[in-house]
């Protein structure tokens, strides 16, 4: 009898349970669609007025249309105002920004307006960058 000996060590333990993280969203999304689909036709009744291979594409459907609105909605309202407030709370990014805006002034041959565009984004970094 041949028996082959596996090393197997921590990192290969760890990987398996990364990939299994990572697995996880997809899977367990489906699983969890699939289990609300089941209860709710179950115990609403709607098995008395639809089939089941009508009930399931038409949920499908019909909260995949609710869920594209929902996060058009959130990318095009909410996500912006975040974004926004995030950048406001990173001091180390505006000085970044401040330093490279500062650099760019000094070589480049600007408008006046151009040059009071520049030194309102400069203030408005700087306050940023002090915590305002």
């Amino acid at each position: 009898m041949i028996t082959m000996r596996y090393n197997v060590d921590k990192t290969f333990w760890k990987r398996r349970f990364w990939d299994g993280r990572m697995g996880y969203p997809l899977v367990g999304a489906c699983l969890n669609g699939g289990n609300f689909i089941i209860l709710s036709y179950n115990f609403t009744g709607i098995e008395k007025l639809l089939p089941i291979e009508l009930y399931a594409p038409l949920f499908i459907i019909c909260s995949a249309t609710l869920l594209v609105g929902v996060g058009h909605m959130y990318r095009n309202i909410q996500q912006r105002t975040e974004y926004d407030r995030i950048f406001e709370r990173q001091p180390e990014q505006a000085k970044t920004l401040r330093l490279i805006l500062e650099m760019a002034l000094k070589e480049k041959n600007l408008s006046e307006d151009e040059k009071n565009e520049v030194n309102e984004r400069l203030r408005y970094l700087k306050n940023i960058e002090d915590g305002k």
